[in-house]
């Protein structure tokens, strides 16, 4: 680089713009093996774990409350679209339990999904850092999970379950449920932070200042039982569809 610059230092318009990029890019942390050495004494035994499961469930819980839109979507339309509605009104079928089985019965692979994932990543980081040589201390994935995924994706997704229950149309829910989750993972758009939203929302973001400990799991707790009301809302509203089989669940 500095053979270049050397080169180009009678150029007007070059030689601006590579001091510049020395200028911004020309310190030198250390070789390979001394960058390692400086994050093993900040991480100590503890290896990534903690750094990647914050950036995982951050940007999972992201990601998951855009996809389980059109997941929990087809539990209702491909019912009325193929005539399933009618066997479990004129059959001796519990519509809750059906409902609560048809829920689970997406909710409890995508969660497994989303943990496998997770733990994949970590041993990968465990297995790369054990072969540099380093004392690794296996952090768990579970308290991470249960703290901040599960409890997102079991609140939107019984969130969106009530509303198509309740609205029969996907055009109406979608445009609501969007604006819903932009506004919980950009807090900042109500100024001052958006700390009181940070402090509310069901998405958890770890990407910045977060809250104490204490606040986190109360706000997990009054989620998971805001959830729980949802479903047993959605299987009020969806027993009640026996007497107006006419309004299906559309598009």
């Amino acid at each position: 680089f500095n053979d270049v610059l050397s080169e180009m230092q009678d150029n007007e318009t070059v030689s601006p713009w590579l001091r510049a990029c020395k200028a911004q890019f020309g310190q030198r942390f250390g070789s390979v093996q001394e960058v390692n050495q400086m994050l093993l004494s900040d991480f100590g035994t503890s290896g990534y774990s903690p750094m990647l499961y914050e950036k995982y469930v951050t940007y999972m819980q992201l990601i998951a409350a855009l996809i389980i839109f059109p997941l929990f979507l087809f539990l209702f339309t491909r019912d009325y679209r193929h005539g399933m509605y009618e066997i479990v009104y004129v059959q001796p079928i519990n519509s809750s339990k059906y409902l609560i089985l048809r829920y689970l019965g997406v909710f409890i692979p995508l969660m497994l999904h989303l943990y496998g994932l997770g733990l994949i990543l970590n041993l990968i980081s465990a297995a790369r850092f054990t072969a540099m040589g380093y004392t690794y201390e296996y952090t768990l994935f579970l308290p991470y999970f249960m703290t901040y995924i599960f409890p997102t994706i079991f609140f939107l997704s019984s969130l969106l379950t009530v509303l198509m229950l309740l609205m029969k149309k996907v055009t109406a829910v979608f445009p609501l449920y969007i604006i819903f989750v932009i506004l919980n993972v950009t807090p900042n758009v109500f100024g001052s932070n958006g700390g009181w939203i940070k402090a509310i929302s069901p998405i958890i973001r770890l990407d910045g200042v977060t809250g104490t400990i204490q606040a986190t799991m109360i706000n997990r707790i009054i989620y998971l039982v805001l959830s729980m009301a949802f479903l047993a809302v959605a299987c009020k509203i969806y027993k009640r569809l026996k007497t107006d089989l006419r309004k299906g669940i559309t598009i």
